[in-house]
């Protein structure tokens, strides 16, 4: 007689193990996708955001300032006419 509850427990079970497994997975992309964003720079391993590598982009600008400083500099301190940057 009590061999007639016996498939109905370990189908409720089963189900349940699928249920959660299929929640954790659930959670688990969306958390992946949030810290991932829109993707991965490839230089320096960073998030990207707005299609730009914060880092990389930073070094850019950073670069282009001081080389319009020099190219200021030079062309006060010599008097010349460079190309422009």
């Amino acid at each position: 007689m009590g061999v007639g509850l016996a498939p109905i427990y370990s189908v409720i079970i089963s189900i349940t193990i699928y249920a959660g497994i299929k929640i954790f997975i659930g959670r688990r992309k969306k958390m992946i996708e949030k810290e991932v964003g829109e993707g991965i720079c490839a230089k320096c391993g960073s998030k990207i955001e707005n299609q730009k590598c914060p880092i990389c982009d930073r070094k850019k600008s950073w670069n282009v300032q001081f080389l319009r400083a020099v190219y200021t500099d030079l062309r006060l301190i010599y008097n010349i006419e460079l190309k422009k940057i």
